[in-house]
């Protein structure tokens, strides 16, 4: 006899979230989590396993399933239909309520099997990132199986106003069907401002992938300019290759970047918030983002940014009062903003940061965002009652 499966050990209405990896899930979703917990949902997640399965099982106490033919940036036939055909029999196992997708492959495989299995889906579109910012057969396939999907979810989340016109636009979702979040959210407790001292040399860095979409190429020729005219400042990088983006900064270029003495690449990081905490600025000069939580982060941290004028960016810093804005791919404009921070005395700089981190306070906080997500879910999800209402409050305090 076939082992029986139960949705849930407590017997609640069963929300799934499903992403490429269970870092993600980790680092971007917990306010998500804890607001369908809060509410009383059972909460399992889908997702390649990885260290971080073990903190969200003690975290949360939420179910993880390990996915195996669900890998990154195959979009290959046998690929695709082997991910769309694991997640519809983990559908039809757990029977949820509701499955939220996050990442351009579970967004597309997981709303096609959702369909074939029954189940409502969401799709959390995290950003318009490669895929929509260059051409290829590979990226238009990519945007049809998109579109083809949308047309099968109850919902398409987006990240920022900007996302969801172009997609709107390009007639790949119908408005009516689409929301918008404030990006991921932040634990803004977690985070601690620290004075920004004066009288030393300002330290500019970079915190992300490295890829040119982000607009590390620009980063470097800025820092040169800004070398180039004297100002004692240092540069610094962290931050993954990630190879398996197309757009990744080749390992050669970086060599080149770092033989220079220009800039200084610390590797990647688990915890960016020391690292922020010795920074004077943060720079994020990407061409598009979803709602980048590097600024999110800065912010809490209390620190200035320096960002480009672009979705995903523009709705976190408010230009000359958190940070400031520059066209995207203005290698100029950037030196000049670098030049313009360091022209400031710290006292303003400071006033940069608290502006930053009040702002993340009140709009980006992870409740303010669970809270909007509840807001666009609750209408998919089945009432509770005040009995079922009541189990977050035995696991609320483990949530860190």
């Amino acid at each position: 006899m076939p082992e029986q499966h139960q949705p849930n050990r407590l017997s609640k209405p069963l929300v799934i979230l499903v992403a490429n990896k269970c870092w993600n899930i980790w680092n971007y979703r917990i306010p998500v989590m804890r607001a369908l917990l809060e509410a009383g949902y059972a909460v399992r997640v889908l997702a390649p396993a990885d260290e971080t399965l073990p903190k969200l099982v003690a975290a949360l106490h939420v179910e993880v399933d390990h996915l195996e033919h669900f890998q990154r940036n195959d979009t290959s036939p046998i690929g695709f239909a082997r991910a769309m055909a694991e997640l519809a029999a983990k559908y039809r196992l757990y029977r949820p309520v509701l499955v939220l997708h996050f990442g351009v492959q579970a967004n597309t495989a997981g709303a096609l099997a959702a369909w074939m299995a029954g189940v409502q889906a969401v799709q959390v579109v995290t950003g318009l990132g490669y895929t929509f910012l260059h051409g290829g057969v590979r990226n238009r396939i990519v945007q049809a199986l998109q579109v083809l999907s949308a047309r099968r979810a109850k919902l398409v989340v987006l990240e920022n106003a900007a996302d969801r016109d172009l997609m709107v636009a390009r007639k790949m979702v119908r408005r009516w069907q689409t929301a918008v979040v404030s990006g991921c959210g932040i634990d803004i407790a977690q985070y601690t401002p620290t004075d920004i001292p004066g009288g030393r040399r300002i330290v500019f860095a970079y915190f992300g992938r490295l890829l040119y979409d982000k607009g590390l190429r620009e980063f470097y020729e800025a820092a040169r300019l800004v070398r180039a005219e004297g100002i004692n400042a240092a540069f610094y990088l962290y931050g993954p290759l990630d190879r398996q983006n197309p757009a990744h900064v080749r390992p050669a270029e970086l060599l080149q970047w770092i033989k220079s003495g220009i800039v200084r690449y610390r590797g990647a990081v688990t915890d960016v918030r020391p690292h922020m905490q010795a920074a004077d600025v943060v720079v994020l000069p990407s061409y598009r983002e979803g709602l980048s939580k590097t600024l999110l982060e800065a912010m809490a941290t209390a620190r200035p940014v320096i960002a480009t004028d672009v979705p995903g960016c523009r709705e976190a810093v408010d230009h000359m009062e958190s940070g400031l804005l520059v066209p995207p791919a203005d290698t100029a404009a950037l030196a000049e903003a670098m030049l313009y921070i360091c022209s400031l005395p710290a006292n303003t700089r400071r006033a940069m940061g608290a502006a930053g981190r009040r702002k993340a306070q009140g709009a980006f906080s992870g409740d303010a965002v669970g809270a909007q997500y509840m807001d666009i879910l609750r209408p998919l999800l089945p009432a509770l009652t005040v009995h079922e209402n009541t189990h977050f409050a035995q696991i609320k305090n483990k949530i860190t």
